[in-house]
């Protein structure tokens, strides 16, 4: 569309779009005073923009301390989850928060692909309310300088916030009219989708399985369903909180838009791996998307470590080296067994957990002596520079060196 406007309109508004391409340096008004979240002095919203990982505005939809849920409207900077929620909040912070209050709020994190769906308050950087003054600002620092092309007299505005009553993002294309008095036409205005959120697949019902093992293992077995064939898993995520797990999986449409997709439900089944090591006894939330369920460990789940009394350490005569660790301990009893021995390198010292089995129940009779064990197994030291190397198994430490490089070229 074409149509002209009187000047002291047309400069009013031109001029707040060319604001666009300006950087601003000012200290914002807090959403939240008193909040640890505020920007200091000499901060702005061009380096709270520059250096946040993401940044979106949502609503949020429920406080329970020291936690919020914030349901996403829209990702200026990144995309990520509709739903994100921000741990670990101070209560004096929480005090100050409204449910159903509409803010935009900055994440720094150092995730690569998408915001996750569960923060902590250490991420959560910032938080504004909207206008349509804050939501200028930001788009100005998110590649949304305005351009203008002196041979053809035209102005790219890639992201307009409209006041008037119009939500979202626009692009605009204006054409120079007149220089004295300055005056333009708006050639198009076209409405724009900067972000995007990734949708939740739908569970339809879940499953804690507990596996006879010690330590317990456990697993969720997750039933849903997608909404059509081109939709597919894209990312499963799980986050511990306290006695929480929350567990978040989201969807991606594989298809092209102008691909349509028959209207069908396709079912989908997941078996996720819960971390309950070390967990203590007590009963434990499993939240998949809209479903909840609990599960109980009825005793800590922490490994028995062996008792070592000596670890030594040989290099064999081969290219390249190889290196072998001997670990002498005790058993407390003729019925406890060595159960499994795990090696986990870390920079120059490898550290070896060797645990045994639980504690028999009373009824059943163990000799009451100690007994002694040998084990030797095999570090895995391709690769490695020359230097001099810890080994630690169940604290009890001894080194080897390697002379040179242990690499073939």
């Amino acid at each position: 569309m074409k149509n002209s406007y009187q000047l002291c309109y047309l400069r009013q508004w031109f001029l707040a779009i060319v604001t666009l391409g300006i950087i601003l340096n000012f200290t914002p008004s807090i959403a939240f005073s008193g909040c640890p979240l505020e920007l200091n002095d000499q901060a702005s919203i061009a380096n709270t923009v520059k250096t946040a990982s993401y940044v979106f505005q949502g609503t949020v939809k429920e406080i329970a301390s020291p936690q919020l849920v914030i349901q996403v409207s829209q990702y200026f900077k990144g995309n990520g989850p509709s739903t994100v929620t921000v741990t670990e909040l101070d209560e004096n912070c929480i005090k100050l928060i409204t449910s159903g209050e509409e803010a935009i709020f900055f994440i720094k994190s150092d995730t690569s692909q998408s915001v996750p769906s569960i923060i902590t308050s250490q991420e959560l950087t910032l938080i504004q309310p909207v206008s349509p003054e804050i939501i200028t600002k930001i788009t100005t620092y998110v590649d949304c300088m305005a351009i203008y092309h002196p041979e053809q007299s035209k102005v790219h505005i890639p992201c307009l916030a409209l006041d008037h009553g119009v939500e979202g993002i626009y692009s605009a294309d204006l054409s120079l009219k007149s220089s004295e008095p300055l005056l333009f036409s708006v050639d198009s205005i076209e409405p724009q989708k900067p972000f995007t959120t990734q949708p939740q697949a739908y569970i339809d019902q879940i499953d804690i399985q507990i596996l006879e093992s010690f330590p317990i293992q456990a697993q969720v077995l997750v039933k849903g369903h997608l909404s059509s064939p081109c939709q597919a898993i894209d990312q499963i995520q799980v986050v511990r909180q306290d006695n929480t797990f929350n567990l978040t999986i989201t969807t991606v449409t594989n298809s092209p838009p102008d691909i349509d997709c028959p209207d069908m439900l396709v079912p989908f089944e997941e078996v996720i791996p819960l971390d309950v090591t070390g967990l203590k006894a007590g009963i434990y939330t499993v939240n998949v998307n809209n479903i909840s369920d609990t599960f109980e460990l009825t005793g800590e789940n922490i490994p028995f470590k062996a008792l070592i009394q000596k670890v030594d350490t040989q290099v064999l005569e081969s290219f390249p080296v190889q290196v072998k660790v001997k670990i002498k301990g005790q058993l407390s009893n003729g019925c406890q067994q060595i159960d499994q021995i795990d090696i986990t390198p870390t920079n120059n010292v490898f550290i070896v957990t060797v645990t045994t089995t639980p504690p028999p129940p009373p009824e059943i009779d163990c000799t009451m002596a100690l007994i002694p064990f040998e084990k030797t197994i095999a570090l895995d030291v391709n690769g490695l520079k020359a230097g001099v190397y810890t080994v630690d198994v169940n604290g009890i430490r001894n080194q080897f060196e390697l002379a040179v490089d242990n690499v073939i070229d």
